[in-house]
């Protein structure tokens, strides 16, 4: 499984706070003490200092200890471009990855821009060209995903010259494409949450998904079905149920199974938005969460934290794949048309976060 090691992923988020001057030119913790904070092992958190230090933004020497250097820019100084779809289904994903995209840049010395996809289509190659050259820029990241092999975005992008890294893009879209990438780790990440409830005791758990045939877009319904018996589970006390984002979808599919013999210990929503119309159907049904049912979301909204009860998901790292895509640019230089080098692709991170709407069974 082609990931994100995690000591570049330690790497990343203390690279922006020491040079956003979080530590203060402050000595940092020993590194047993502060690999326990992190809740990493010392080998990791060792490797990922000495990126750091070759960064030149700390410094590590026996007599002082481990020092930040802000302020050093590393030489990265220049501007990266962010395009993408001016409509998502989820806003927060595209807003979270520019996020990142603006605090690697800025840690990097140099700043983002933002450029719709759409306005793209009333700008000349030759010209975004002279704009991207004129401003130093580093190279381009792009929000897009399903490539097919025919988009007149792919040739496009590659006519400016500079080198191109697809965000959340899908599984096969970097062969298509000849792009570097950040793939989503959509089958890993779901897995993550079903396996969670499943260890946490649950044997008889919902899965809602969208009116397709997919679950979250990956799975077929015999894949998904050979997981469930993997994991122990019954099909038939296990189902899937493809309904609309809505609590009257939600209601005529969930209400027959708490009236059956395999009425569910949790629900796995397709993402978290909709997780506040499985709370009203839950409420309408007279269930409490996580009493009677465990409900888990799926994604990592900023919305999860902030309802009652909060929200068990399985967060996806937007902003660290901001991060990530800021690094492989200013990296380009050691894979950017570079002969017998593949452009780098990578598993976009995720990370569990236990909370209130899910109990031990």
């Amino acid at each position: 499984m082609d990931i994100f090691p995690l000591k570049n992923r330690i790497f990343i988020r203390l690279y922006g706070e020491l040079v956003s001057g979080v530590y203060e030119d402050k000595q940092l913790p020993p590194e047993q003490t502060f690999a326990r904070q992190l809740g990493v092992s010392r080998n990791t958190l060792r490797a990922a200092l000495e990126m750091l230090e070759n960064e030149g933004v700390l410094l590590r020497a026996r007599a002082v200890g481990t020092l930040p250097l802000t302020g050093n820019t590393s030489g990265f100084a220049g501007s990266f471009l962010y395009c993408m779809a001016e409509k998502r289904s989820s806003p927060h994903v595209g807003n979270s990855i520019f996020r990142g995209i603006t605090a690697a840049a800025k840690a990097a010395g140099g700043r983002a821009d933002f450029c719709s996809l759409e306005n793209l289509k009333n700008i000349s190659a030759e010209e975004l060209r002279a704009v991207l050259l004129a401003a130093n820029c580093r190279g381009i990241i792009m929000l897009q995903r399903n490539f097919c092999g025919g988009e007149k975005i792919i040739d496009y992008l590659k006519s400016i010259g500079l080198p191109v890294v697809l965000a959340y893009c899908e599984e096969g879209d970097a062969a298509i494409t000849g792009f570097a990438a950040i793939r989503h780790s959509g089958r890993e990440s779901w897995l993550t949450a079903l396996r969670y409830l499943v260890d946490t005791g649950h044997r008889r758990i919902v899965t809602l998904t969208l009116e397709k045939e997919l679950v979250r877009e990956c799975f077929p319904a015999a894949e998904y079905d050979a997981h469930l018996t993997g994991m122990g589970l019954e099909i038939s006390c296990n189902p899937v149920l493809r309904c609309a984002m809505n609590d009257k979808s939600i209601y005529e599919k969930l209400a027959p199974l708490f009236q059956s013999a395999c009425a569910p210990d949790a629900i796995l929503c397709y993402s978290d938005y909709w997780a506040l119309p499985v709370y009203r159907v839950l409420k309408k049904m007279k269930k409490h969460i996580p009493q009677d049912v465990s409900v888990m979301g799926y994604c990592g909204s900023v919305d999860a934290q902030f309802i009652t009860p909060e929200l068990t998901t399985v967060a996806i790292g937007y902003e660290e794949i901001g991060w990530m895509a800021v690094r492989m640019l200013t990296d380009a230089a050691s894979w950017f048309n570079v002969a017998g080098r593949t452009p780098p692709e990578f598993t976009s991170p995720f990370m569990l976060k236990v909370r209130e709407s899910t109990a031990l069974r």
